[in-house]
């Protein structure tokens, strides 16, 4: 069970912001940036460089070029993930049960309200 904020079908992604934190800010211009996870198409996985953290990626257009962008897997929706094919399954699952935290009430509960611009 994950003590994270978790929204149902939503991945968390770690960018930089420079507008500032979206719904996770975590201090200086990273932000943990939500993405809806019927968006993405295909997830990799491999090592950090220079850190042994094993890390999930997804690719991401980011002015009009192709990035990979770290998931933040303690508050991305593993559940939604496995259940849409996503998981690989060498990958160490971090929570096999998630309470989902309510959406935000800017959203009023339509997780179509979300968006990265």
């Amino acid at each position: 069970m994950t003590k994270a904020k978790v929204y149902k079908g939503v991945a968390c992604l770690e960018m930089v912001s420079k507008d500032g934190g979206k719904w996770w800010y975590q201090g200086g211009s990273l932000a943990y940036t939500p993405v809806l996870i019927r968006e993405i198409r295909a997830i990799r996985t491999g090592v950090l460089k220079g850190k042994a953290r094993e890390v999930m990626v997804t690719p991401l257009l980011i002015s009009g070029k192709e990035h990979l962008v770290v998931m933040n897997l303690p508050r991305t929706d593993t559940v939604e993930l496995k259940a849409r094919g996503l998981w690989p399954e060498d990958f160490h699952v971090p929570h096999e049960t998630t309470d989902y935290t309510p959406w935000p009430e800017y959203t009023n509960n339509n997780p179509r309200a979300i968006s990265l611009a």
